[in-house]
């Protein structure tokens, strides 16, 4: 955890400090801007935590023949699921960050962009909180 800590500041510091062009869009878009760089920021972190549960052993292999006995496994299963939802988290915050960045974008675009990069990572951070996977 105090390894990410550092990491995290520097996104949300970098994240909090951006310059968004086109003075002329509403603080609509601009709340949705800061919000889509902060899901990055998250998800970044989130990844960080995903990147550390996959490093453990595997489940149920010849290192680890108790899945409930220490040294701590990861499951294959649950991997590959995490696989899934940061691909599409990743495909989702990557548009949102277009599309707000975009001057010609529109009040309910940015929202529905912002939205959608938000639902992507809430269904990462789902699926790491049902299988316990945290900081510790």
């Amino acid at each position: 955890m105090r390894k990410l800590i550092p990491i995290v500041g520097v996104i949300l510091l970098i994240s909090g400090c951006s310059v968004f062009q086109g003075g002329s869009q509403s603080g609509a878009i601009v709340v949705a801007q800061k919000s889509v760089y902060t899901t990055k920021a998250s998800f970044t972190a989130a990844l960080q935590l995903a990147d550390i549960y996959a490093k453990l052993p595997r489940c149920n292999t010849a290192a680890t023949p108790n899945p409930t006995a220490p040294p701590a496994c990861s499951d294959q299963t649950v991997l590959d699921q995490m696989v899934k939802a940061e691909k599409a988290a990743d495909a989702s915050i990557q548009s949102a960050e277009n599309v707000v960045r975009d001057p010609r974008t529109t009040q309910d675009v940015a929202t529905a962009a912002q939205n959608a990069a938000a639902q992507a990572l809430t269904a990462l951070t789902t699926i790491m909180n049902t299988y316990g996977i945290k900081s510790s």
